[in-house]
């Protein structure tokens, strides 16, 4: 949605990244490991007039891409078939809610102190735009890095802002049902349309 408020894109393809830390095998023992196995897969968002529509096939979407994503890359580059070249502008990761592995009796804490740059300055991202997402201290933040030599700050800056007001749209829209939307996948099957399942509910409720 912000995307298309910004620079009237009806899809946008971005790269996924996740911890890579999924449960694949019980025969895969990580519990004496630390820190991630990065998986970063490309999805392709389309927006809608409908909100809920588009809510619906975002969350079918991604509930649909096998293991979070773990082993795009593999099965990319070693496996048989071909693999579509997908070029994306936006790098999105949700670290969740940080508030919650912090633990509630606050003897552990995250520090506002800058730990300095992660990335050395000569490591050009191939985005043009990075976010990192989590929840701390009971708020939903965001962290948004870009390419200077393609937006400007004012630019960026319009984005971030629709980025505000389509997360806002959202949860209004989703407070203001009356009920819970039941989908597909919340019943383990995924090869049935939202059409299909809500003529079955109302058959039956």
């Amino acid at each position: 949605m912000a995307v298309k408020q910004w620079n009237r894109q009806n899809c946008v393809a971005v790269e996924m990244e996740g911890h890579g830390r999924e449960e694949l095998h019980k025969a895969v023992d990580i519990s004496r490991t630390v820190g991630w196995f990065a998986s970063i897969y490309p999805i392709v968002l389309e927006t809608s007039i409908d909100i809920e529509e588009m809510i619906i096939n975002t969350k079918e979407m991604l509930r649909r891409i096998p293991h979070h994503g773990v082993g795009y890359g593999v099965a990319k580059h070693l496996g048989q078939y071909e693999w579509a070249n997908v070029e994306a502008d936006l790098c999105f990761n949700y670290l969740g809610h940080l508030d919650h592995e912090l633990g509630a009796n606050g003897r552990i804490a995250a520090s506002n102190l800058s730990c300095g740059s992660s990335i050395p300055r000569e490591n050009i991202s191939k985005q043009s735009i990075t976010m990192n997402g989590s929840i701390t201290g009971g708020k939903l933040r965001f962290d948004v890095a870009y390419n200077r030599g393609r937006y400007s700050r004012q630019s960026m800056e319009q984005f971030c802002q629709r980025y505000i007001e389509s997360i806002k749209t959202i949860v209004q829209y989703c407070i203001s049902q009356e009920k819970v939307v039941k989908t597909a996948s919340d019943y383990g099957i995924f090869d049935v349309s939202q059409d299909v399942l809500k003529e079955l509910n109302d058959m039956f409720n």
